[in-house]
């Protein structure tokens, strides 16, 4: 189950639409799928196939293609407009995070 829709924006002017999903769903559902995806693709020499694109289609389709999850940086981030991230990973970022309305989206 989706939990929120937010648009993310970041310093340099980027701007993203992900979905808030619960870390027991993406550890329970979505991650069981990808590591089903993954080994598909691995038996065929890294490449899709209609399997693996049917499933990834299901994970799109049903959460949404930009996910992030309620124990992630970029939730905590709604309260402190702040991503805490590691230095090797670019370190903090400012941003401004914004519950929004699905149907206002364009």
């Amino acid at each position: 189950m989706i939990l929120g829709t937010y648009k993310i924006e970041y310093e340099g002017g980027v701007i993203q639409i992900k979905n808030l999903i619960s870390k027991e769903l993406y550890t329970n559902v979505i991650c069981p799928i990808s590591d089903v995806i993954d080994f598909l693709e691995r038996k065929n020499k890294g490449k899709k196939t209609p399997e693996t694109k049917k499933l990834q289609s299901f994970i799109n389709e049903t959460f949404g293609e930009l996910i992030f999850t309620n124990d992630s940086p970029l939730f905590l981030a709604i309260e402190t407009a702040i991503i805490k991230l590691h230095k090797n990973q670019g370190g903090n970022h400012k941003c401004k995070i914004t519950k929004v309305n699905v149907l206002d989206i364009k």
